[in-house]
């Protein structure tokens, strides 16, 4: 079943690329901007919880181990196929892998369920990364992961986001226990509609950890309805100036 399973994923790896493939290369090669690969729905957890459904993949770590495998193996060895037919024409500045493993109160999973059936398997993609010269290597999750940080970092992880300040997340806490982890997010997206002297305050940590480097600060996921566009503009105004204050040093 496994070799059925496998032969079927990697029929035709040229295939999943877009149609527009050709011009995209061309794009691509001459671009000012980063290039990604991978984010949503490519997860290690991610994926096989959006695909069965969260109970689903618990009772499966249990009772069908080996068919959780099986899956993550495929998957794996897909991603890693369409990586090097993509990598093969284009450099590319970063990986990201799609997680959401954590919630308001920690991680979903127990670390001894995600050093089996997660860890191993990240740990193939970014040894895969680091091979060709990619070294900035992205994980999303939400909620509290505090806990999680050591784990994935441990796996070949180099950076998280979004670091979402309401489940807990201290981006100068974060900094502060791991000076190397690369950080995107880390500003309460709720807070902004609180006004300015609210967005100042939620503005110092971000001050703070952009003088250490390696932070991209942005809202700590969507930004909600309820902020004001005057209120935005005076956070992002505001930002910029934190962020070219923090280039120029």
């Amino acid at each position: 079943m496994t070799t059925i399973v496998h032969s079927i994923a990697m029929k035709d790896v040229r295939g999943r690329l877009p149609a527009n493939w050709k011009d995209l290369v061309r794009e691509y090669r001459q671009r000012d901007y980063p290039l990604a690969l991978g984010g949503y729905p490519h997860g290690f957890f991610g994926t096989p919880a959006h695909l069965m459904g969260y109970e689903n993949l618990f009772v499966s770590y249990l009772q069908e181990p080996k068919l959780v495998h099986d899956i993550l193996d495929t998957f794996t060895n897909l991603w890693i196929a369409v990586y090097s037919e993509v990598l093969a024409e284009v450099d590319i500045d970063h990986v990201q892998i799609w997680e959401d493993i954590s919630h308001g109160s920690g991680s979903m999973v127990a670390p001894a369920m995600i050093r089996e059936f997660v860890l191993p398997y990240i740990r193939r993609l970014t040894d895969f990364c680091r091979a060709r010269g990619i070294t900035t290597i992205f994980l999303d999750t939400d909620g509290d992961c505090s806990d999680l940080i050591p784990l994935f970092m441990e796996s070949g992880v180099t950076g998280m986001y979004p670091f979402e300040v309401n489940c807990g997340m201290d981006i100068v806490t974060v900094r502060k226990n791991f000076p190397s982890l690369r950080m995107m997010g880390g500003i309460p997206k709720s807070d902004i509609c609180r006004g300015r002297e609210r967005i100042d305050q939620i503005l110092e940590p971000v001050r703070h950890v952009l003088s250490t480097a390696g932070y991209v600060p942005f809202g700590d996921h969507f930004v909600t309805p309820e902020v004001h566009f005057d209120e935005f503009t005076y956070h992002r105004e505001t930002l910029n100036g934190l962020i070219e204050a923090a280039g120029s040093r």
